[in-house]
């Protein structure tokens, strides 16, 4: 029976991270694992 049998995940992981250093003075993540709001990432404006 296992040569018929089908892997199928319950869960995966999801990693993207594109940023440059120096452009964000923070960067905070949501409680969910997947989700990243933008409302939490605030942009450096060098002066």
């Amino acid at each position: 029976m296992h040569e018929e049998a089908v892997y199928i995940p319950l869960t995966y992981q999801s990693v993207l991270s594109v940023y440059r250093k120096g452009d964000f003075k923070m960067i905070r993540f949501a409680p969910e694992e997947n989700a990243f709001p933008l409302a939490y990432m605030e942009r450096y404006h060098a002066s």
